[in-house]
């Protein structure tokens, strides 16, 4: 995957060094210094070398490359509560990493403190309940437990982290078979804003509890996760290619498939540019493999098929593509001589109610327009086993066929990202007429807190009194923000 390195060539360089002198100078060596007498992890700052790999993020959106003025990289609870309560006694902007994927590069500030909490990396299995770190990724819990014979609802991409995901709600290949994570979600750790260390579930504080299944990072810190697993599936899983001038076709064919599809299969898209601009279907079936050949007759009916890499799989290690498949995800740079290479991917998605006609013929019409190098992502359907949980469970708002699409390019050149980018947003601005009000809040590519208040609908005067209530000063900001009012 291309790195986002162009950053604030965008917008305006600014020194790491400037950034450090415009917190009024309250972050001090010494007190740096002090903080560190006590702290069990690592603390950076602008001018060590490992600073600029640290503030990076996988925002993929280089309009937002940010410089904090000290990075708390976390080994313990502790650190956690020390770094809190010492970005509020020196007034510093707070942001929280986990994996750090976010196309508002929310995970990262311009002179505040950036929590860290990679290192918080830790996995107990015991009997059907698992406790991990939020430092964790999906693929590295997933792996982890289909080795003991067990599995969790995490989400399709594998380097997502635990943390964000499942506090966004967190959707993927289980979610009309098993629901989302969060749903999933047993009890958790978390530092408040004061510094204190909490247990939140259904017995104990409980309204901090609700919040955390898909309010985001606005409340607390969370430093560990216990979920519920399931029994490890048999998986039918791989991808499956098409040309992408059936994209209209395949498209309508899609909604009514997947509309009809059992609750075991899930099927995400991914369009692509490249030598054979292509659809690649990824499909995951977790249901009898007696009845797979069957639930997945008409994908392979629909054609002609230029790839077909579905096969029987373990789940947890189902990331490696079929070497006929694998070409169909490269997609292609131009290069320019006498210009240096400086590679940059912009990332942005959106909820869509449906695939209505208008809107698949907004998303053939922005792919024909293209820029090289674009692809699109679709998937995510709302159905099946998580529109079945109570709705009142989580903040997570549920409604039937939602529909999630991300539109990426990359670029070799500085001087090509604008152009780009410039494409990436008309095509999200294209589909606006069927955005879903109630977006998945992990797609959002916007901060707006009306747009955060109107994705979380009824529920997000409830969040607000649980906002007042355990953050009433806002510190937690950085993030798809519940302005509490």
């Amino acid at each position: 995957m291309l790195s986002s390195t162009l950053g604030a060539g965008l917008v305006g360089a600014v020194s790491p060094f400037k950034l450090l002198a415009a917190s009024d100078s309250l972050l001090t060596p010494g007190k740096i210094q002090s903080l560190s007498q006590s702290f069990d992890g690592t603390l950076i700052t602008p001018g060590m070398e490992s600073y600029d790999g640290a503030r990076r993020t996988f925002s993929y959106n280089p309009r937002f490359d940010k410089f904090p003025s000290l990075i708390a990289v976390c080994a313990s609870e502790s650190d956690v509560a020390r770094a809190m309560v010492f970005a509020r006694e020196n007034e510093l902007p707070i942001a929280v990493r986990s994996g750090g994927h976010d196309a508002l590069a929310a995970s990262t500030c311009d002179g505040g403190l950036l929590i860290d909490l990679q290192r918080l990396n830790n996995f107990g299995l015991g009997g059907e309940r698992v406790v991990v770190g939020p430092g964790l990724r999906a693929g590295q819990v997933d792996y982890e437990l289909s080795s003991a014979g067990r599995a969790l609802p995490l989400v399709c991409n594998p380097s997502v982290g635990i943390g964000g995901l499942t506090l966004g709600g967190g959707l993927g290949w289980f979610v009309a078979s098993q629901g989302a994570a969060c749903d999933a979600l047993r009890s958790a750790r978390v530092v408040t804003v004061d510094g204190r260390s909490v247990t939140a579930n259904r017995d104990e504080n409980a309204d901090l509890f609700w919040a955390l299944k898909g309010g985001g990072g606005n409340f607390g810190i969370v430093t560990e996760f216990e979920f519920d697993t399931f029994t490890k599936p048999n998986v039918i899983a791989g991808v499956i290619v098409y040309e992408a001038k059936l994209l209209k076709e395949f498209l309508a064919f899609y909604q009514e498939f997947m509309t009809n599809a059992p609750d075991e299969l899930t099927v995400e898209l991914v369009v692509n540019d490249g030598e054979t601009p292509a659809i690649a279907a990824m499909v995951y079936y977790s249901g009898e493999e007696s009845e797979a050949e069957a639930v997945l007759a008409p994908l392979r009916a629909f054609g002609p098929v230029l790839a077909d890499g579905i096969r029987k799989q373990e789940y947890g290690r189902t990331g490696a593509l079929a070497p006929d498949v694998a070409p169909y995800f490269q997609t292609p740079d131009v290069i320019l001589e006498n210009e240096p290479r400086e590679s940059g991917l912009y990332w942005q998605g959106i909820s869509i109610s449906s695939l209505t006609e208008r809107a698949i013929d907004a998303l053939d019409d922005a792919i024909r327009v293209a820029p090289v190098g674009w692809s699109l992502g679709l998937g995510h359907v709302m159905r099946g086993a998580v529109t079945r949980v109570d709705q009142d469970s989580s903040p997570l708002i549920r409604p039937e066929g939602l529909t999630t699409l991300q539109f990426s390019i990359g670029w070799a050149h500085r001087s090509q990202a604008a152009a780009r980018m410039q494409w990436v947003d008309n095509a999200i601005a294209s589909l606006q007429a069927d955005a879903d009000p109630n977006n998945y809040i992990n797609y959002m590519s916007s901060g707006s807190p009306a747009e955060v208040a109107t994705a979380y609908g009824e529920n997000f005067n409830r969040l607000a009194r649980i906002k007042r209530r355990y953050d009433p000063d806002n510190v937690l900001s950085g993030n798809r923000n519940i302005v509490a009012g």
